[in-house]
């Protein structure tokens, strides 16, 4: 599912990913969405990121924040659960990199 990022620190966000990769795990619980195996963080790790160029490259062409909706979602996450969410987050992310 879209994770919700809007009361989130990224960065401190890839970091603790980055730290639950070196542990020694095969089940992964997380506090919504179904139980996966590793492969479920650097899943989260990519989108993350991913929405992060998206807001990059908008700023880069010059889109405004009101053109937002208009960015599809990425192929990989379509089937994703609660959708709204990618919108909400292009959005966080676009006002938290243009301050």
């Amino acid at each position: 599912m879209h994770p919700y990022m809007g009361q989130s620190n990224p960065d401190e966000w890839i970091d603790y990913l980055n730290y639950m990769e070196t542990l020694d795990l095969t089940t992964v619980i997380p506090g919504h969405g179904t139980v996966c195996g590793r492969e479920g963080i650097s899943t989260i790790k990519t989108y993350i990121r991913t929405v992060d160029q998206l807001v990059q490259q908008m700023i880069e062409d010059n889109v405004p924040l009101e053109q937002i909706a208009e960015i599809p979602i990425p192929e990989a996450y379509k089937n994703w659960w609660f959708e709204d969410f990618f919108i909400s987050n292009l959005r966080f992310m676009y006002n938290r990199q243009t301050g």
